[in-house]
């Protein structure tokens, strides 16, 4: 999101839906060693998800080890997944999950690693850290430095049971990008302890007001096993796009507005849902009102069963009631009925626009200290992203790609991974072939960042976009 629905290509081609910038149109894991330092897991389509920092085995560089996850029997090569530690990224590995032997050339010297950090620290030691310099180019991109050599840590950090001080409810959306797509059942069956709230992306809306969708009877099954909350997410994106024509007749009567909160409620009820987050992206600045009482409507009938209602509703710094992307969204008045304001603090650069931070912190903050003005600030969920973009250097659209899998492509060209000082988040340059491109990603140590946002913020908690594409090490932070 900021803020709409992207189809792009995945794994062997397969589209894929995530949330893209203000046009309403719009790995799997790890890292590799190079050269005689490679190891390699041989692993099913996601057995890297599926596996717990705390179970991953100790292997020696050179070598190659089966896991026989259960539920996932496909044979493919999956990278071992990667540690974030203080000492992570120098050169092109320099930070290996548990590995023995060799490790860029050096030996592994094991260190410990501190367990969740209070504050957000520099992503290594000061002492390793060459000296500042200005990045390359692109939009957005500040002062960067290159993180330099210190060995990697030998184990993860313990895990923490739910929630972790200070954090507040963890929301996370588990899309299911295309029919059979496991990633965020996978990553939300790993994590499910770490979990408050489950979003199902399952569901559209067509002009009648009537969601429509498949059921995944998976989360229902992990949802009885695990005791998180579930709740649907009910989209207006439609033909690959965000279409606020096709909620409009929805919204604009009375008519329509209980025509579709009945609809909603049935189905919630239903199905067994928790509740309901209502994702109506691209709406114009002329449904600002009724949108807003859309949402009371739905919240009385859903309140009445004891049902929630959360909404996503675009970032934005202050209230501009005629923006064409964010006006249409009355913070105060959404509030007013909703249980949750998810804020889609993510895509301020975006896959169609120029190079550049996907959530600077100081952006961040300022769309979170709007939000908690704006609204009761234990009703707001600050959303982070997981996510990546590779965009051409020379300009051009990005390709929308998981954490783990910037840092593979990092891993495999020899990428040196910069930390850009001011946005607080990784970002590397590449060549494929004779084009040069450039990585912003977001993983564990940019959300580290952000949480202490939320913190200071006094927020409900975060909303994480999205289950599969995340760098693995944010759950021990969780």
């Amino acid at each position: 999101m900021r803020q709409s629905m992207r189809q792009s290509k995945g794994i062997g081609g397969l589209p894929f839906a995530g949330h893209a910038g203000p046009s309403a149109a719009p790995s799997r894991i790890g890292r590799l060693l190079s050269g005689a330092d490679r190891a390699i897991i041989t692993a099913g389509v996601v057995a890297s998800l599926a596996l717990s920092p705390m179970t991953l085995p100790r292997v020696e560089a050179g070598s190659s080890i089966s896991s026989a996850t259960p539920g996932y029997s496909a044979s493919v090569r999956a990278p071992l997944p990667y540690r974030s530690s203080p000492v992570i990224y120098s050169g092109v590995i320099r930070g290996g999950y548990q590995f023995g032997g060799r490790v860029a050339g050096r030996p592994v010297v094991s260190t410990p690693t501190p367990p969740v950090y209070p504050d957000p620290q520099p992503p290594v030691a000061p002492s390793t850290l060459a000296q500042p310099t200005s990045s390359p180019g692109g939009a957005g991109a500040g002062t960067s430095t290159q993180l330099a050599g210190a060995a990697p840590s030998s184990g993860p950090a313990t895990e923490v049971s739910r929630p972790a001080a200070g954090i507040g409810e963890v929301f996370a959306y588990c899309p299911v990008d295309y029919p059979g797509d496991p990633s965020g059942y996978v990553s939300l069956k790993a994590h499910a302890s770490k979990v408050h709230t489950a979003a199902a992306f399952l569901y559209g809306i067509d002009a009648s007001g009537r969601p429509y969708g498949e059921d995944d009877q998976r989360l229902f099954a992990l949802q009885k096993a695990a005791g998180f909350n579930l709740v649907a997410v009910v989209h207006n994106f439609r033909n690959g796009n965000f279409d606020p024509e096709v909620v409009r007749p929805s919204l604009v009567t009375l008519e329509g507005r209980a025509r579709a909160a009945g609809a909603i409620t049935d189905l919630v009820l239903s199905k067994g849902y928790s509740g309901v987050n209502i994702d109506f992206e691209g709406l114009t600045p002329d449904l600002r009102t009724p949108f807003s009482l859309f949402i009371k409507n739905l919240a009385g009938r859903l309140h009445h069963h004891g049902r929630t209602v959360s909404i996503a509703v675009p970032a934005k710094t202050r209230d501009i009631p005629g923006d064409a992307w964010s006006g249409a969204f009355d913070y105060t008045a959404l509030a007013n009925d909703a249980d949750r304001l998810v804020i889609m603090a993510y895509d301020q650069h975006w896959v169609n626009g120029p190079a550049g931070p996907i959530a600077s912190i100081g952006w961040v903050d300022k769309v979170a200290a709007y939000a908690a003005n704006a609204a009761p600030p234990e009703k707001v969920l600050l959303g982070v992203p997981q996510y990546a973009y590779d965009w051409p250097d020379a300009g051009g659209p990005a390709m929308y790609i998981t954490t783990p899998r910037a840092m593979q492509i990092a891993a495999e060209t020899g990428a040196e991974i910069l930390w850009d000082n001011a946005a607080q988040v990784p970002h590397f340059y590449y060549w494929r072939g004779s084009e040069k491109r450039h990585v912003y990603m977001e993983n564990s140590y940019s959300l580290a960042f952000k949480l202490k946002v939320a913190r200071s913020r006094g927020l409900g908690g975060i909303a994480i976009w999205r289950l599969g594409y995340e760098d693995p090490l944010i759950w021990s932070m969780l």
